[in-house]
Parts: structure tokens; C-alpha cells; sequence
């Protein structure tokens, strides 16, 4: 546990604390606007959401385990149900740690693959192109 926790503290800050906590908020922005592209309602407004989860709430006629063995079983992804008066109505995603663009971008497909399956009806695509738009580099950014 030790090493494990000497190579945590050293990938984290090889990556910079300023760094990373960029690519979470940028992460978190793109997962959100994804979910909002699709017309899923999150939990939290933006200006109160922390930039390590989200939280959205299922369309109608979604029903919230098969949503998850979907994901899980077809996608490959885990994601959260909830406890409490939010059980079966929300599924959480985390996007912290070691989460990258590949991760969150194969998430937010899974999640569209899931909803249309339980026949949730949008423009397939639009949350991974909202996602990209997003993840984009900005126009002063460098390569």
C-alpha cells in the first residue's frame, strides 16, 4: 500500500496539482454539456457542482437497473445508482483521478447506447459531438 500510495502522490504531481484539477473541470464540463445535449436534467447547477462527479436524472420510462447492467455488461462501464429519495432515479458519474478524454468520451457514448436501448429517442451523437466541442483546444491553446 505504501508504494501504491508513493506512486499515486508521484503521478499526480508529475501531472501538477494546477493541471489536473484543469483537466477535471474540463472534463466535468464536457460530461455535462453532453448530458444536457441529450436533454438529461442534472442534479446540480454548474455554479454548485463539484468537478469530480455528476449526477443526472433519468429520462422518463429509463429504468434505472437495467440502465446500469447495460452499461456495465454491453459498454464496459460502471456507473452509480443513489440511495435514498434519488434511488432509481439518477445514475452518477465520476470524472477525477486518472479519468482522461478517451474515458469520459467512451462514457458518454455508453450512456447513449444504454438510454437509446431502453428507447430514450435523441440525435445519436450529439452527446459526443457536444463532448468534443468541449474537449476542444481553444484557439489560444498550442499544440
Amino acid at each position: 500500500m505504501i508504494y501504491a500510495l508513493r506512486e499515486s502522490c508521484r503521478m499526480i504531481l508529475s501531472e501538477g496539482l494546477d493541471a489536473r484539477f484543469a483537466r477535471h473541470r474540463k472534463l466535468a464540463a464536457a460530461f455535462r454539456a453532453a448530458m444536457r445535449s441529450i436533454g438529461l436534467r442534472l442534479l446540480c447547477e454548474e455554479s454548485t457542482s463539484a468537478t469530480t462527479l455528476t449526477v443526472a436524472y433519468y429520462p422518463d420510462g429509463v429504468r434505472d437497473a437495467e440502465f446500469r447492467k447495460t452499461m456495465a455488461e454491453k459498454h464496459g462501464v460502471v456507473v452509480a445508482g443513489s440511495l435514498g429519495q434519488l434511488s432509481q432515479r439518477v445514475f452518477r458519474v465520476g470524472h477525477m483521478g486518472n479519468v482522461n478524454r478517451n474515458d469520459i468520451l467512451a462514457t458518454i457514448a455508453a450512456v447513449e447506447g444504454s438510454l437509446a436501448e431502453q428507447g430514450y429517442s435523441f440525435t445519436a451523437g450529439a452527446a459526443v459531438a457536444a463532448a468534443n466541442r468541449t474537449l476542444a483546444p481553444s484557439a489560444d491553446t498550442v499544440s
